[in-house]
């Protein structure tokens, strides 16, 4: 049985009061206040304005990359409920953070969410609760865990080409040990259940 829970919309921030005060203020300015508040509107959009409309956009980007590839079709995303639930909760969070990386691991569930066989509904707003208490650099370290390989490639290999090499015997050496590690304890049932 899953708990869904309460979505609370993000409280406006005081850049969002200083922005309406002024607001304010331009259009009590008699003959050319209204015009004038009108301006400041066009030319200052309020921050979390901003940070939705951009969020916005990134996900019709993601989803037009789907879409164009024929992974999936508008009415199929219109029924998908996990969807419907991710994009939800995902927006919350990306309301949260001007972060490239965190709003990228965000787009990342989104656009999963919206694939045949999504992540299981346990996991997919877990995965959103960690991104959004996670810092730049949990996410990083995360992703060097996924792929060790990948992760020198594009940043040990970059600070310091001379090392890459033996940074690679390193890598290559540590993931046939814990691989190995890994299939001792499968075998032994430790960390899945063994089969009768």
């Amino acid at each position: 049985m899953s708990q869904k829970k309460e979505l609370i919309p993000p409280e406006p921030s005081f850049a969002d009061l200083a922005h309406s005060l002024a607001k304010a203020a331009l259009s009590a300015i008699p003959a050319f206040g209204g015009p004038a508040s009108e301006l400041f509107t066009m030319l200052i959009v309020p921050p979390l304005e901003r940070l939705r409309q951009t969020w916005m956009e990134e996900v019709g980007k993601g989803l037009s990359g789907l879409l164009s590839r024929n992974l999936v079709t508008p009415d199929e995303l219109i029924a998908n409920g996990a969807f419907i639930d991710t994009i939800l909760q995902a927006s919350q969070v990306a309301m949260r953070t001007v972060n490239e990386e965190k709003r990228a691991a965000l787009m990342n569930a989104v656009l999963n969410s919206a694939l045949p066989d999504p992540p299981d509904e346990s996991i997919r707003p877990m995965f959103l609760a960690l991104v959004d208490q996670f810092t730049p650099w949990h996410l990083r370290l995360l992703m060097l865990f996924q792929d060790p390989k990948g992760w020198a490639r594009n940043t040990v290999a970059i600070l310091n080409p001379s090392i890459w090499e033996e940074y690679q015997t390193f890598l290559n050496l540590h993931i046939t040990n814990s691989r190995a590690r890994e299939n001792s304890t499968i075998k032994s049932g430790l960390t899945c259940l063994k089969k009768a």
